[in-house]
């Protein structure tokens, strides 16, 4: 389902966003990350907040970033999205993608203007007319997405 719901959200969003480690896992060899979507958490950051050491960041996907693809250990994939979002076209862009996905939406208080879980595996933050996803992994504690979300949102 998870490569049903990235292909789903990009085309329902009209973005590049898809975090599916299964796409990366199909496209070539990911090229070392040097896009917006890394610079918004440092490699020497994400190692910080998940106490433990990465590999080079990559980026499999345009406009994403993925943290660690290592199997054992913490894994964390986010993709930055367009900019010029409100509110309102947020909203109902994860409406859709949640509909077309089949999964609920669940509001995540606390993170930039505006931010839901779409299911229980992506969180979707808006910041400042930006928005940006983040796929955690179940080994990622949540005290340490917190810090990563954290940490992007002070830098959008």
């Amino acid at each position: 389902m998870l490569c049903v719901s990235a292909v789903a959200l990009a085309s329902i969003l009209g973005t590049p966003w898809s975090s599916s480690r299964a796409l990366a896992a199909e496209s070539a060899p990911a090229p070392k990350a040097t896009n917006a979507s890394c610079a918004l958490v440092t490699k020497a950051e994400a190692e910080a907040i998940l106490g433990e050491p990465l590999d080079d960041l990559t980026s499999p996907l345009e406009h994403s970033c993925d943290y660690g693809h290592k199997p054992d250990r913490p894994h964390l994939f986010m993709t930055e999205l367009r900019t010029g979002l409100t509110k309102s076209s947020f909203e109902s862009q994860t409406q859709n993608a949640a509909k077309a996905t089949g999964a609920k939406l669940k509001p995540a208080p606390g993170y930039g203007e505006q931010a839901v879980w779409i299911g229980t595996s992506q969180i979707v933050v808006l910041q400042h007319g930006k928005a940006f996803s983040v796929r955690p992994d179940k080994k990622v504690a949540p005290a340490k997405l917190d810090a990563f979300l954290r940490k992007a949102l002070g830098r959008l």
